[in-house]
């Protein structure tokens, strides 16, 4: 069951879950926009740190501009008090139902696949952002095969404080960096890791 509308959005449907809340694909009621709205669930919403980890997510999409980086378009509480942001709404598959339906994707695509993902890393890391999270499930494939990386929501931002405990660790164990799996902090480098194993 999802709800009905979510802020100035009327939601159609349930389109993704992930650790930091559920996505709904949405029409704003004024410009009539689509777009994909996360949503953070009432029982996240009681921890503190789930709320800093979905506004940190916020900070990190408000900071890139990429075109091959989701783009976010606002960011709000309703009035029961659920965490919302939207963002553009990607109308193709993951890059996991890709290699699962394909089996093997020739060098030459994975190659170009692989530069748009290092353009849109760049801009984050340029922005001072270290994903954290690089991995299949988050790179949307669009219907004109452009690759579009999503899911900041353990991103860190070098300037800002640790929300993860020293000795933490998150990601996702097949694309986590060496440093990550110890629970240090990951870097630049800890993505491009990660991408060597997205290629792989």
């Amino acid at each position: 069951m999802h709800p009905d509308q979510v802020g100035p959005y009327r939601i159609e449907r349930k389109i993704g879950a992930g650790g930091m809340g559920n996505v709904y694909l949405g029409v704003h009621k004024v410009t009539g926009k689509t777009a994909a709205v996360k949503v953070l669930p009432p029982s996240m919403a009681r921890e503190d740190g789930f709320v800093q980890r979905f506004h940190r997510e916020i900070e990190s999409l408000r900071k890139l501009s990429n075109r091959h980086i989701v783009e976010l378009y606002e960011d709000g509480t309703t009035d029961d008090a659920t965490f919302y942001y939207s963002m553009e709404y990607v109308d193709g598959s993951t890059l996991t139902s890709e290699i699962i339906d394909r089996k093997r994707i020739p060098w030459k695509e994975v190659i170009e696949m692989s530069l748009q993902i290092a353009s849109a890393l760049k801009a984050a890391h340029d922005a001072g952002i270290v994903h954290r999270d690089l991995k299949p499930s988050n790179l949307l494939l669009t219907k004109d095969r452009m690759i579009k990386l999503t899911d900041f929501g353990v991103a860190s931002l070098f300037a800002t404080s640790r929300l993860t405990r020293t000795g933490g660790i998150v990601g996702t164990a097949e694309y986590m960096s060496p440093e990550q799996a110890r629970g240090q902090r990951p870097s630049k480098r800890s993505d491009l890791y990660s991408l060597g194993a997205v290629m792989y």
